[in-house]
């Protein structure tokens, strides 16, 4: 993702959200979304458009998470997932719907495991590794813009943004492990799915631009 910010700018604000300096974060957080210039925004199989804004040594990254409220979204086929880090995220705009999930053996089984990860190209593969659980909702809650949450690497969630709304979080991934996150999809799906690495629309890159250009603290003014 192009940005016009240094590696020392990304070091600081990195520590803004190890200590959750809600006013440092939201300042350097609407600063990149306002100087958004880039046309290489990719498809995320979750429904969002994503790209690194800034990578670390130790493999930690930067991202930025956009759902448009100009297209029709793709629907995810399997959205309940974990991490292989710690997901600290500020939602500059709009709002995000988290939901926690425990996870057992117990009978029935509600969903089947896929194993998640990344070709050489780019290329998300998700493989049923023959394990079923029982997963329950724990707990949904609502972020609104403004806002940090964090997600443990060791928990089990979803991510949901409504259809009208136009969302965008600016995401730290903390303390990587080994990149093959687990994905949970109702029994009856396939053993394996495929989703190749895709670019979104230039027209919609424009409309996107065009209202993060319109970005004022926690909404979109146009």
């Amino acid at each position: 993702m192009e940005n016009q910010y240094t590696k020392d700018f990304f070091h600081t604000l990195r520590e803004y959200y190890r200590t959750k300096n809600i006013i440092k974060i939201s300042e350097s957080c609407n600063k990149i979304i306002k100087d958004l210039k880039s046309n290489d925004l990719m498809i995320h199989p979750l429904g969002f458009y994503y790209n690194n804004l800034f990578e670390f040594e130790n493999n930690e990254k930067f991202r930025i998470h956009i759902w448009s409220n100009n297209s029709e979204r793709l629907k995810p086929l399997m959205d309940i997932h974990n991490h292989y880090y710690n997901v600290i995220s500020y939602v500059v705009t709009g709002h995000i719907f988290n939901t926690l999930y425990s996870s057992s053996k117990s009978i029935p089984s509600t969903h089947s495991l896929y194993s998640g990860s990344y070709d050489k190209d780019g290329k998300r593969i998700l493989k049923k590794t023959g394990q079923n659980f029982n997963l329950k909702k724990i707990v949904q809650n609502k972020i609104k813009a403004g806002n940090l949450y964090i997600i443990d690497k060791a928990e089990i969630h979803k991510g949901e943004v409504p259809s009208s709304e136009f969302t965008i979080t600016i995401v730290y991934t903390e303390k990587p492990t080994n990149p093959n996150p687990q994905v949970f999809g109702k029994i009856n799906k396939e053993d394996e799915y495929t989703f190749p690495k895709l670019m979104i629309d230039k027209n919609e890159v424009k409309y996107i631009l065009r209202k993060c250009q319109c970005l004022t603290p926690y909404k979109i003014n146009c």
